[in-house]
């Protein structure tokens, strides 16, 4: 019993004692790494010296444990100056610890992950000093930024927004730096706190065995937070880039499934609401961007939007301010009908759409609902569920309209929308060939099943006019009326005025060869339909022209008023025997034109060389050429 309490008060003594003298020696080695000006990096080198230092230490003192007779307050001992050690920490301490490991822990120049020895024994060091906390914590700080690192190194390359790179990283992540953290967290000194001697007692090299592994769950628990962190890196980097990667649809899609893959883990929709609306706010919607421009990047959005967040919340978000901005352009109806019924490359993805769904699209029928939700659509959508709280107000008509649907949308004046669409039908029809309405009666038809045959009635006979103007081309040729070679090259088109765009027709007199061949037709159309009167409207349509000079010959498609231009200009230059200059006044006083129309319509034939622009001359003067 007396020596009990004697073995009880030498312990006491024993570990009052280390307690006190460990305070002082770490926090005078501590004191190293916080106390004078150097830098962090610096600082950090010292680290694995006054790691050791600690260590050594406790190690030599705890081997004079077994002597004494005190194996049994191992553990205490251990907890003791591992408790002092956490109260001298200061908290500059963590931001050199991250140093340190970030020098350890490195992405090298052939991109391969690199993890130094040392670092390695210092973590096994300071995890049995009782900073397992802090070793994890650092490493796994130190991972998410490697991750970051690589994330921007890989998304910043030339080929990144053709190139998914997610599944890249990710193996990066599984293959290389969740093994490298691995041995960091598993790793323990060789001679482990043992109570025997050992020859080296400095030779703390590190080991993996079983008793020191990190358990299953922790590591998986590791991967889980490192995959989170991956996510949430790539998704910033991508979200950065957010606005190129829409602009560059389709050919971007890869960089858009790389934001859907980390979404689908961050779910942080919130972020790229915020970060992307701010891009589009100042890049895109503002009065320098063109509304064509606008248009493209309206429709790529809604597609892009969709593959990165097929739930529809990111995008009810998104798309309603640039609707809005839309709306106050006076130019967007014309843009928005040319998108959908022209040629423009840009639009070819929408227009393949707007084939595509042409049998399954029924009429909007309920343009502009106070109560959208009366919707039959509504009613018998299967898949039907409530708006998630994160979404727009208009989540539920954006989640169920096609692109087509969303670009018409636009417009809560349904009769303007129409007007448009008449508008472009009419330039289309006048502008066709061979009276080949092909194309525009496929769109006519697409369009009304969306809005209905009474909504583009106008447009319904127009197309009429064309079948009728090629019935009656064909009885003037076949019947011989077109006798000569300029009215035998005459096709006219007849439209029904009260049911076509109105077009002011600003006065023109052609020359007699052109007036001639246009007042044959006219006599024509009196004898077959006596009831009606024809007057021409010569600022529509187009004619071919064959111009013949000494060294070539031009052909060109031109517009009525540059053929009559070309004609007044040719019949001058006949039987002069010297050079024949003509002037924009006298154009335009021959052909009843305003003086900038015929300058206009003289420039373009100089452009094309049937003539010459004097400069010495009277101003608007040109020279035919021969």
């Amino acid at each position: 019993m007396h020596l009990d309490k004697r073995r009880d008060d030498l312990a006491a003594w024993f570990l009052a004692a280390s307690r006190a003298a460990f305070e002082k020696h770490a926090v005078n080695l501590l004191h190293g790494l916080v106390a004078d000006d150097f830098g962090v990096a610096a600082r950090s080198a010292r680290l694995p010296g006054i790691t050791d230092a600690l260590f050594r230490w406790v190690h030599e003192r705890q081997m004079l444990l077994g002597p004494l007779g005190l194996e049994h307050i191992s553990s205490q001992f251990v907890a003791c100056c591992a408790t002092e050690l956490v109260a001298a920490l200061s908290p500059d301490m963590l931001e050199v610890v991250l140093a340190y490991f970030g020098q350890i822990l490195r992405i090298g120049d052939s991109g391969e992950l690199r993890l130094d020895v040392d670092g390695t024994r210092v973590a096994a060091q300071l995890r049995v000093l009782g900073l397992d906390g802090l070793v994890q914590s650092v490493v796994t700080r130190t991972a998410t930024r490697v991750l970051g690192d690589l994330a921007r190194e890989a998304a910043d390359s030339p080929v990144s927004l053709k190139t998914q790179v997610h599944p890249a990283l990710a193996a990066v992540l599984r293959n290389q730096l969740v093994p490298a953290l691995m041995s960091l967290l598993d790793a323990s000194p060789t001679s482990g706190f043992e109570l025997q001697p050992i020859g080296d007692l400095w030779d703390v090299s590190v080991s993996h065995d079983e008793s020191s592994r990190v358990a299953q769950a922790d590591a998986d628990a590791l991967l889980k937070r490192l995959d989170y962190a991956l996510a949430q890196a790539l998704g910033e980097v991508r979200t950065a880039q957010l606005f190129d990667i829409v602009g560059q649809y389709p050919s971007s899609q890869p960089a858009l499934e790389d934001l859907k893959a980390c979404l689908e883990k961050t779910a942080d929709k919130a972020m790229i609401v915020r970060e992307f609306g701010h891009s589009l706010r100042a890049r895109l919607l503002h009065p320098g961007t063109d509304t064509h421009e606008i248009v493209v990047y309206y429709t790529n959005l809604v597609y892009a939007l969709r593959v990165v967040d097929a739930s529809g919340v990111v995008l009810s978000q998104l798309l309603p301010p640039v609707q809005r901005y839309l709306r106050t352009r006076k130019d967007t109806i014309r843009v928005v009908v040319a998108a959908l019924l022209g040629t423009d490359p840009a639009f070819a993805l929408l227009r393949t759409e707007l084939e595509s769904t042409a049998h399954s699209s029924a009429p909007l029928a309920h343009w502009g609902d106070v109560d959208p939700y009366s919707r039959s659509e509504y009613w018998s959508d299967a898949n039907w569920a409530p708006r998630p709280v994160d979404a727009g107000p208009e989540y539920n008509q954006m989640r169920s309209r096609d692109v087509v649907d969303l670009l018409v949308s636009i417009f809560s004046d349904r009769d303007g929308f129409i007007q448009a669409l008449e508008e472009h039908t009419a330039r289309q029809l006048v502008q066709i060939s061979h009276y080949d309405t092909a194309r525009v009666m496929q769109n006519h038809a697409i369009f009304t099943r969306r809005f209905g045959a009474s909504s583009l009635h106008h447009c319904e006979i127009m197309l009429g006019d064309v079948h009728t103007s090629r019935e009656l081309d064909a009885a003037f040729h076949v019947g011989g009326a077109a006798h000569d070679e300029t009215t035998a090259a005459l096709h006219p088109l007849v439209i029904s005025r009260q049911f076509w765009p109105d077009t002011e027709a600003p006065s023109l007199t052609m020359p007699p060869r052109l007036a001639q061949s246009l007042d044959t037709f006219v006599s024509h159309y009196a004898r077959t339909q006596p009831k009606r009167r024809l007057r021409w409207l010569l600022h529509l349509g187009s004619v071919d022209v064959e111009v013949e000079m000494d060294d070539r010959t031009v052909s060109l498609r031109v517009s009525p008023l540059q053929a009559a231009v070309i004609e007044f200009a040719a019949s001058a230059a006949e039987g002069a025997s010297d050079a024949c200059i003509i002037t924009a006044d006298d154009t335009a006083a021959e052909l009843s034109l305003d003086r900038p129309a015929a300058l206009g319509a003289l420039r373009f034939w100089a452009g094309h060389g049937a003539l010459q622009e004097l400069s010495d001359g009277a101003p608007g003067s040109f020279e035919v050429r021969r």
